[in-house]
């Protein structure tokens, strides 16, 4: 029957298979055939029916039968068709199944299939056994060619990358090499430019050092492109032998003369190129701290290092030799019955410094000022930019030397400088007076200040810094209209202004000869910054940043114009600078000596009336000799004896 469940005519050789069963499927057939069930027609070519369609609908054992061999019939009828076709055409190997379709036909007895349709199935197998070979022989060759072929794709491709990465490492050398090179020109050119700032000669420093800027530029990009050179040869072939060394030194090199050109911002990429390379013990070894050579008297003299943040007890070290973290320190020294010093440094990894530092005795310490030992400190501005210096007057940021000297805590007074009119002859004490009196102008009135002799040690001060005028006699609180604090002062503390310079060197010569402070007299502006920077070229005497109170400046009060005026000297604590002088920012313009021009002031600090630009501790204005003004007043040094 069909898979549709039709009856259907199967010949001799479709029912019956060869071999050891034969007989006895053909005696099977026979039986069938005399109970009825199947119908021999046209015997001749052995065809075979069922007898009836009511057999194949009502005969259950046949439908068990027929049921579970459905899906069998099915592929065998596919089967013996196929195998027809195959033997009418000559058994071509074009008709022969695939792998495929061979795998429906797992579930079929193959022994009892028809001879031809055994034949076609046992034909196709081998043809799908033949082809699997082919197709795996050829894969093996394909995969040995590829191999072949890669191998050979792989050594032009690595000839390639070395010419390519000897191309980078010799354009790194050149350009290491041209770096140097321009380094070293540029040395010599920045020494000389130097030479001339430090000799007074200011316009042809300017002059000299545009070409070491111009040297300047060139050479960072000399280093630069190697630096990219090397960062090109790290991509294409990382593990080249030294490689990492070699970009390691160069990081290095440029780490080095970025922190002597005080570049922050250069040393900063630098330093984090440098941790990229090496171990850490190569960086530790290129990180060496600065040794201080120490020498100090007395012999019972302790040092101590102050640790950045202030709120840290100090660690106390021990001389001849010091090992110090490379940075900006103060070293503080104290010895019973001698003064107390202290010592900001700016220290280089792997620096050596050599430095004495000889405490004076108590009783030879002028009162009121502070000792600073003998040592190097940074001087300048360090903006690249000319026009940046032109508006500070400064110059450019490098390491100056002085020598040992005292400085006043506080800028002058008016009760210090009372003192000294009292005891000059009338005449000189008249001309030494302060006086600054206000002009009037088309809008307003200038500000102004005087003080007056109302009788034997008897003063009377008038101030006036904007529009009122605020008066008190000696022994009388000045009082400010409009302020919240500091309302109330004692005037004879303010600082003294209205002063020239010729009256700070009288008064100056007074002290020293008198006694009273040996050595007297105006600092210059070597040991003024000094004093008021440290060593690190802070931009202001507490560091990079000056808040409204930390000095008596324009914003201190708000910018309310009958709130300006002048302070208490020692009032704002956060101006105090690293050697411990107060109002080094504010309050008053300081007079002193000019190393700019020789026998002219020059003036620095700011004041009260000004903003923080001006008190900037690198700003400087150019004095005149007989000026006076409400806002200029001065402190003194003096020389060790």
């Amino acid at each position: 029957m069909t898979t549709e469940g039709t009856r259907t005519r199967a010949t001799d050789a479709e029912l019956l298979t060869e071999g050891p069963e034969a007989d006895a499927q053909r005696a099977a057939l026979e039986a069938l055939v005399r109970g009825r069930v199947l119908v021999a027609s046209n015997a001749q070519d052995g065809g075979y029916e069922v007898a009836h369609e009511a057999l194949l609908t009502s005969w259950s054992t046949l439908q068990d039968w027929l049921h579970r061999d459905a899906a069998n019939q099915a592929v065998r009828e596919r089967v013996a068709h196929a195998a027809a076709s195959w033997e009418r055409m000559g058994r071509a190997g074009e008709l022969l199944w695939g792998r495929r379709q061979l795998a429906e036909t797992r579930a079929l007895d193959l022994a009892v299939l028809p001879a031809r349709d055994a034949a076609f199935l046992a034909a196709a197998g081998r043809a799908v056994r033949r082809r699997r070979l082919l197709g795996a022989g050829l894969i093996s060759a394909l995969v040995v060619g590829a191999v072949i072929v890669g191998a050979q794709i792989h050594a032009r491709a690595r000839q390639e990358l070395e010419s390519i990465v000897e191309a980078q490492v010799a354009a790194a050398h050149d350009a290491q090499g041209s770096a140097r090179a321009s380094a070293q020109q540029r040395d010599v050119a920045r020494k000389r430019a130097l030479d001339l700032f430090d000799s007074g000669r200011w316009s042809e420093g300017e002059s000299a050092w545009t070409e070491v800027e111009a040297m300047r530029v060139r050479e960072e990009q000399q280093y630069r492109t190697a630096s990219e050179h090397l960062d090109s040869i790290l991509l294409l072939d990382p593990r080249r032998a030294g490689l990492r060394a070699w970009a390691s030194d160069l990081a290095l090199e440029r780490l080095l003369r970025a922190e002597r050109d005080h570049r922050r911002d250069l040393a900063v990429e630098m330093a984090s190129r440098l941790n990229t390379f090496g171990d850490h013990r190569d960086r530790d070894e290129r990180r060496a701290d600065p040794i201080l050579q120490l020498a100090v008297s007395p012999a019972t003299t302790r040092v101590w290092l102050e640790r950045s943040n202030a709120r840290d007890a100090p660690v106390e070290v021990m001389p001849p030799v010091v090992t110090l973290p490379p940075a900006s320190v103060v070293l503080v020294f104290q010895a019973p019955g001698h003064v107390t010093a202290r010592l900001p440094l700016l220290v280089a990894r792997g620096e050596t410094l050599s430095l004495r530092v000889a405490l004076p005795a108590l009783d030879t310490a002028p009162p009121g000022m502070l000792y600073v030992p003998a040592g190097p400190f940074l001087f300048g501005g360090d903006d690249l930019s000319e026009a940046s210096r032109q508006l500070l007057n400064t110059v450019p940021l490098h390491e100056v030397s002085t020598g040992a000297y005292y400085i006043g805590e506080h800028e002058v007074t008016f009760g210090e400088w009372i003192a000294y009119l009292d005891e000059l002859p009338p005449d000189e004490r008249r001309r030494r007076t302060p006086r600054s009196i206000a002009v009037p102008s088309s809008t307003t009135l200038t500000s102004s200040v005087e003080l007056t002799e109302i009788g034997p040690r008897r003063w009377r001060l008038s101030l006036k810094p904007t529009t009122q005028t605020y008066t008190a006699e000696t022994g009388q609180p000045l009082r400010y209209a409009r302020r919240t604090r500091r309302a109330e002062q004692d005037w004879t503390r303010f600082p003294v202004s209205a002063v020239s310079f010729d009256d700070a060197n009288a008064f100056a010569a007074w002290l020293d000869r008198t006694g009273r402070v040996p050595g007297a007299r105006l600092c210059d502006e070597y040991e003024w910054e000094r004093a008021a920077r440290g060593a690190d070229a802070r931009m202001f005497p507490s560091g990079a940043r000056l808040a409204p109170d930390d000095a008596n400046i324009d914003v201190t009060y708000g910018r309310e114009p009958l709130a300006f005026g002048p302070d208490e000297v020692g009032a704002h604590p956060g101006s105090r600078s690293p050697i411990g002088a107060d109002d080094m920012a504010g309050n008053v313009w300081e007079l002193m000596r000019s190393v700019h021009t020789a026998g002219i002031p020059a003036v620095r600090g700011g004041s009260w009336y000004q903003g923080e630009l001006s008190a900037q501790s690198q700003n400087r204005e150019d004095g005149e000799v007989s000026q006076r003004s409400v806002t200029l007043g001065l402190r003194l040094c003096a020389t060790p004896r």
